[in-house]
């Protein structure tokens, strides 16, 4: 992530017309790695980060301050993830269409509100299996994102019939 930065290598020549990066299955990668990509690749505007179970809320803030473009983020089984992450997403990241983050066991009502609030475009959203996340943050989704498309909440038990119905 650092020679794609262009902070280390030979030439060092930053990838700045990057659209596109998938980290996924990169279970050693922490969060200076996704400090180095805020730094130069501020294009990027689809990024998979599945099951790299090291980042943490400081590395989605440095990535949400460095990369506002984002239009698509993919964070599946990024356990350390809480509601600030998604609070870091709202405040910085405003052209979210598209956002995973399925078995973020530490995401809840708070952090998809403020998602909701700040990223209005939002299409697609998955929140399976984040057991936090009740009708409360369902209905800040489906209140805030009227371009709203998809929405997975397998496995949350704490959405009834009444969260749906807003919907």
């Amino acid at each position: 992530c650092d020679w794609l930065a262009g902070l280390v290598g030979y030439y060092k020549a930053p990838c700045k017309k990057l659209l596109s990066l998938d980290l996924s299955d990169c279970p050693r990668l922490r969060d200076p790695a996704l400090r180095s990509i805020a730094k130069s690749c501020h294009n990027l505007i689809c990024l998979g980060l599945a099951r790299c179970e090291q980042i943490t809320d400081r590395g989605i803030l440095e990535l949400s301050q460095g990369c506002p473009k984002l239009r698509m983020l993919n964070c599946n089984f990024v356990v350390r993830l809480t509601d600030k992450a998604l609070k870091a997403l709202g405040a910085n990241c405003h052209h979210l269409r598209s956002i995973r983050f399925d078995r973020c066991i530490g995401v809840g009502d708070t952090g998809a509100e403020r998602l909701a609030k700040g990223c209005p475009m939002i299409e697609s959203v998955s929140f399976a299996g984040c057991d936090k996340i009740s009708e409360r943050g369902v209905c800040a989704i489906a209140g805030c994102c009227p371009n709203l498309v998809q929405m997975n909440l397998n496995g949350l038990s704490r959405v009834t019939e009444n969260g749906l119905k807003h919907l």
